[in-house]
């Protein structure tokens, strides 16, 4: 694996939904230039078209009195798209951010992005063969990255997507410096 140019930009992203896979309820961004965090992110919690599950708002702490008075993905879809612009996507288990964001997109009737632009830290974590388990916060610990998104025992968004940015520059850096050696 090479690392990325530094003039190359990425961004984290993952979804919470209302039931599995599907109906966000929370998108969360970090954005990476030229091989680091630059610290700006997009955060948005959404009204979903669906009740949240009640173990979805156990886990995430987002209940739907939290969501009511927010915009649907449809109302913050091109603000949210506009920070993406061309970057790379990142996430840990890709497939799924990706799933998420193509149904959203979808609903509102506009193309999905193409999935070569995704990166996958999971895959990648999995292929270093460095980690015992391979779960974000398993792979965090392991790196001693702060769990930063466990907040009183809900996890967010814009937390993971920067744990998964953490992930994915230690694991490009490292197996980039591994592999010319």
């Amino acid at each position: 694996m090479s690392k990325p140019p530094a003039s190359v930009r990425l961004v984290a992203l993952d979804f919470e939904t209302a039931i599995s896979m599907d109906h966000a309820i929370e998108i969360g961004c970090a954005e990476i230039i030229g091989g680091r965090l630059t610290g700006k992110v997009f955060h948005q919690l959404v009204r979903p078209l669906v009740p949240i599950n009640p173990f979805t708002e156990a886990v995430h702490g987002i209940s739907e009195k939290k969501v009511a008075l927010m915009p649907t993905f449809a109302q913050v879809a091109d603000t949210f798209l506009n920070f993406i612009g061309d970057a790379g996507i990142v996430a840990h288990g890709e497939h799924v951010e990706r799933t998420i964001l193509a149904k959203e997109l979808a609903r509102i009737g506009r193309q999905t992005l193409d999935p070569q632009r995704f990166i996958c830290t999971l895959a990648l974590a999995r292929r270093s063969g460095l980690f015992p388990r391979n779960g974000l916060r398993d792979v965090c610990r392991d790196l001693h990255i702060s769990c930063e998104s466990l907040r009183a025992g809900h996890h967010d968004a814009v937390g993971d997507a920067r744990m998964a940015a953490m992930v994915y520059l230690y694991l490009t850096s490292t197996l980039t410096t591994s592999a010319g050696t």
